[in-house]
């Protein structure tokens, strides 16, 4: 895994996407361990199938994720 990125895009049905700082910080420190590069993440808001369409600000930062 050296050398290459990793990316996490997850969901949370809690508007208060602060719940997800443990697992990013966890992912960013494997990414640490594995000599990987941690290029971003992207929270989503959403309790249903296709609610995370409704969240602007998740799908803005999706667009910019790997670019």
């Amino acid at each position: 895994m050296a050398g290459k990125k990793m990316w996490a895009v997850t969901i949370v049905a809690d508007p208060d996407k602060s719940t997800t700082v443990a697992l990013l910080k966890t992912l960013e420190l494997n990414a640490k361990y594995m000599k990987t590069d941690f290029a971003g993440s992207v929270v989503g808001y959403a309790n249903r199938p296709g609610d995370v369409l409704n969240d602007a600000e998740a799908l803005a930062e999706a667009e910019k994720l790997f670019k």
